[in-house]
């Protein structure tokens, strides 16, 4: 079956002249692996400093100490004679480094980063983590269509997999918001003069893992289409006429067996009624009409 929307081919069931094997497998298994490991990637990058100590977007290196970044606030370590300490939002040691004056530079560079953007960029990794499980999930609903081979299996296959560019878009703002702490950190020197050394973390890898997955899918998705056909038993009347399936016509006939109504089978029982039967080969008027003969 071939529909068409003026120059474009809208459905083609059977392409002409196709080198490739046509596949009418569960096309939604394929999504589900790499989009849930998308999912837990995005899950993890969003718990680094100060939830998962260790786990960060960006580490600042200076005499003093080490002032690491992740999604919700920031960290310190390596600073003699203090314990490791760790913004509000966070689980860490020690005090405000606001209290530690002989550390100047490393309470200049934990506040090059204000919280208001810190709380940003932990609400769009949120939304990215939400955008990913649903889609994760749609893709579950999916996969379960296409082993019993229901009719709306190919198109929820397409729904998960636009889910994948919406969930790769907010994934590549998330990405944008901690790559921008680089630019933050990068305008400030120790109190020495010197310029502190600036490193990524392995949050930065991670989402951008993340988003190479879910943007592959999407652009794998529009590649297949041209090469892989939509399977024939998820067109809605795929033998009929597709915007308006109408029954066989054969559906309202009698069956077969059956004689055609008589006269007999009629019984007129009205006053007055009369069945007259007439051979064939003679000429009876079919009303009355009295009058002369000529």
């Amino acid at each position: 079956m071939k529909k068409t929307l003026g120059p474009i081919t809208v459905i083609d069931t059977k392409p002409q002249n196709a080198p490739y094997r046509r596949w009418n497998g569960n096309q939604a298994t394929v999504l589900f692996f790499p989009t849930f490991a998308a999912f837990l990637i995005i899950l993890l990058s969003s718990l680094s400093d100060p939830i998962i100590p260790g786990l960060t977007v960006a580490e600042v290196k200076t005499v003093n100490g080490t002032v690491s970044f992740g999604t919700w606030g920031w960290c310190t370590s390596g600073v003699k004679g203090f314990d490791d300490v760790c913004s509000n939002s966070g689980i860490g040691k020690g005090g405000n480094l606001n209290q530690l004056g002989t550390l100047v530079g490393l309470v200049q560079i934990t506040g090059a980063v204000p919280k208001s953007y810190h709380i940003a960029n932990g609400v769009m990794h949120i939304f990215a983590n939400v955008s990913t499980w649903l889609t994760v999930v749609w893709t579950l609903a999916a996969c379960g269509a296409w082993e019993n081979k229901e009719l709306q299996a190919y198109d929820w296959t397409r729904w998960a997999f636009a889910g994948t560019f919406w969930s790769s878009i907010l994934v590549l703002i998330a990405w944008a918001l901690d790559l921008g702490m680089f630019g933050k950190v990068s305008g400030i020197q120790s109190p020495d003069g010197s310029q502190p050394h600036i490193s990524p973390g392995p949050s930065v890898f991670m989402m951008m893992a993340a988003f190479i997955l879910l943007a592959g899918c999407f652009i794998a998705r529009i590649a297949w289409l041209k090469f892989k056909p939509r399977p024939l038993w998820t067109v809605k009347g795929a033998d009929e006429d597709f915007h308006n399936v109408q029954p066989p016509m054969s559906a309202a006939l009698p069956p077969a067996q059956d004689l055609p109504p008589t006269w007999e089978s009629l019984e007129i029982n009205t006053p007055g009624g009369k069945i007259e039967k007439h051979e064939y080969g003679t000429e009876v008027p079919s009303i009355a009409q009295p009058g002369f003969a000529i």
